[in-house]
């Protein structure tokens, strides 16, 4: 190589490492959306700290072993960790552009002549490599890798609905059952009822319209067992799919009484749904990632770079092959003149993906809060309902035994005794009802609020390496 050769090499490099020392297309920052939070929620009398994996508040054994069965066998959860292994995979694949690529080609072959045989052995060792002159492959490399980051939050996003299903079905199974109870209780007071009306009838004291009235009411209450029993079934199979079993038989619960309401967690900072929601995480990611992708649309319409190398020999003596090495280096640059502004429109194209991905990230933030708020006050509206739901079941049992004392002291017909006999059954049913609906806003509650449990999810397989999941 003569001196002149030299010096356009050395030009060349020089020129390549300025370029590449600028790398002047970065993601630009985005407005903050946080500060459109609010700067607090609602007090309503909160009395602990929330324990982070929050069904521990039930301070049930089986819903414990529920959740940590679902964590591992829940199907939709089993789908996320495949959706993150492609993600994975495919950041690695956007890395890879960032070093050098080389391939080796070795061949030997014979060529039958009339009187002899020619052997001819060749190899070529080639190598090329991309200068990231404008930081198009980092960056492409960086936005793979977030959204990486936000699928790992997708998972995350999952497991916190499962968990929150299955508190949800693992009540209305509580509560079913304990429906399930009272009608049979109720059903046992009204034949006894019945006796007492029959007995009565049997004297002449009464007329047949009591006693058919009172039959009524049996067969109301004997009539909403079987929906119970319906309603209980089918959600033991939900639970049973929501855990991965393969029937509802295969899911043992014993517990037919709804457990008492935890005390009312702190809630915490609005700013905090950020990082204890993943879901809050997942679109921040992808906003990200979208600005790191414009970046790669602005860099891929100037010229690129492209480094070239090959050595190789051909000998027809194999011993002889690697003696004689013909080198061969190359630069080659590429610049696009006109393709019918198909670059210029994906650079657009990116630039609406980033607003797109900044108005979602701003609408998941917003209905985060909202979820909050919501929860609060639902829970706290539901708590004024039980307490008067209370005091009218106390008065409803009082004029049920007053109509009861009344009749049979002959002051009265039949009627205000089946009218508060009818009141009080349902009366009990509603005070179940509504105690499994503050329990539901409680797990909502405990759901909107988040969490960093999920950070500690793990899964049977764990061959499959991850990133981190903080997208640094």
């Amino acid at each position: 190589m003569n001196q002149k050769s030299v010096k356009i090499y050395l030009c060349a490099i020089i020129l390549i490492l300025g370029f590449y020392a600028c790398q002047p297309f970065r993601p630009h920052r985005t407005n903050s959306p946080e500060e459109m939070l609010p700067s607090f929620f609602p007090d309503y009398g909160a009395l602990s700290e929330k324990t982070d994996q929050w069904w521990e508040d039930f301070n049930n054994t089986e819903l414990n072993a529920l959740m940590q069965r679902a964590f591992t066998d829940n199907f939709t959860i089993q789908s996320a960790w495949a959706r993150l292994d492609q993600a994975d995979a495919t950041a690695i694949k956007a890395g890879a552009d960032l070093y050098p690529q080389a391939s080796l080609d070795a061949s030997a072959g014979s060529t039958h002549l009339e009187d002899s045989t020619k052997d001819n052995y060749s190899s070529v060792l080639a190598a090329s490599y991309e200068v990231d002159l404008w930081g198009r492959v980092r960056s492409e490399k960086t936005a793979v890798h977030l959204d990486a980051v936000a699928t790992r939050c997708d998972l995350e996003s999952a497991a916190m609905t499962v968990a929150a299903e299955l508190a949800r079905l693992w009540i209305e199974i509580l509560e079913q059952r304990a429906q399930k109870i009272l009608l049979e209780q109720q059903l046992g007071a009204n034949q006894v009822y019945l006796e007492l009306v029959e007995l009565r009838f049997q004297k002449a004291m009464v007329s047949a319209l009591d006693v058919f009235q009172q039959k009524q009411a049996v067969h109301r209450v004997l009539a909403q067992i079987p929906l119970v029993e319906a309603s209980l079934r089918t959600s033991q199979n939900k639970l049973a799919l929501l855990v991965g079993a393969k029937s509802s038989s295969q899911v043992k619960l014993r517990g037919d009484q709804l457990p008492d309401v935890p005390p009312l967690p702190l809630t915490g900072l609005p700013l905090e749904l950020i990082k204890n929601r993943p879901d809050v995480r997942a679109a921040l990611m992808r906003l990200q990632a979208a600005d790191w992708k414009m970046a790669v649309a602005q860099a891929d319409r100037l010229p690129a770079l492209r480094l070239t190398a090959r050595a190789g020999y051909e000998n027809n003596d194999f011993l002889a092959l690697f003696d004689n090495w013909l080198v061969n280096v190359a630069a080659n640059l590429t610049a696009p003149l006109f393709d019918g502004h198909r670059r210029l429109a994906e650079f657009r194209r990116s630039q609406a993906v980033v607003a797109e991905r900044l108005i979602q990230y701003q609408q998941t933030l917003l209905t985060a809060a909202m979820e909050v708020q919501n929860a609060l006050v639902r829970e706290f509206k539901q708590g004024e309902h039980i307490r008067s739901l209370e005091k009218q079941t106390q008065f409803t049992k009082l004029a049920l035994e007053l109509s009861r004392q009344r009749y049979l002291k002959g002051l009265s017909d039949y009627l205000p005794v089946l009218t508060a006999l009818t009141s009080a059954d349902n009366l009990e049913a509603d005070m179940i009802r509504s105690k499994r609906e503050m329990l539901i806003y409680r797990i909502n509650l405990y759901r909107s609020l988040g969490g960093r449990w999920t950070s500690e999810l793990f899964r049977k397989d764990t061959r499959v390496k991850h990133l981190p999941k903080d997208g640094n």
